[in-house]
């Protein structure tokens, strides 16, 4: 029963996982990082860790000029954040934890339609390791 718990903390998404401040939504956009893979498009920064608790964040915009009806916007969030959920333990921890430091994303629908579930979820993997092989670059140019 126990490991059930445990594996299920694993996979959750509380609210620390969310971006809410205004100051750190332009500071993506200042820094202009961002990867592009139809049909997202994530703006990122890395940031040092200062207390041990925090974890990497996240944030998802879906325009409304795309998509007039909330309950659409709504549906594609949930599917952004599903991918997020599932993925992000087995790409970005491993890679963030010992470097101490965490990763913010702002990631942003731009497809017109409604695109499948399997789809997201594959450029999701493909943004989260474009963006850890970018900074592998950038670490090893620095060194």
């Amino acid at each position: 029963m126990q490991q059930e718990k445990d594996n299920s903390d694993n996979l959750s998404f509380p609210k620390k996982y969310r971006i809410n401040s205004k100051l750190v939504f332009e500071k993506f956009i200042a820094l202009d990082q961002a990867v592009f893979i139809y049909p997202l498009k994530c703006y990122y920064f890395f940031s040092p860790i200062e207390h041990e608790k925090e974890v990497n964040d996240m944030a998802i915009a879906v325009p409304k000029r795309n998509f007039k009806k909330a309950v659409d916007r709504n549906r594609i969030k949930r599917m952004i954040r599903e991918a997020y959920r599932t993925n992000h333990h087995q790409i970005l921890d491993a890679e963030t934890i010992p470097k101490k430091s965490k990763i913010s994303f702002l990631f942003v629908y731009v497809a017109t339609k409604i695109e499948k579930f399997a789809l997201i979820e594959e450029k999701m993997q493909k943004i989260m390791k474009n963006i850890l092989q970018k900074n592998r670059e950038l670490s090893l140019c620095e060194s």
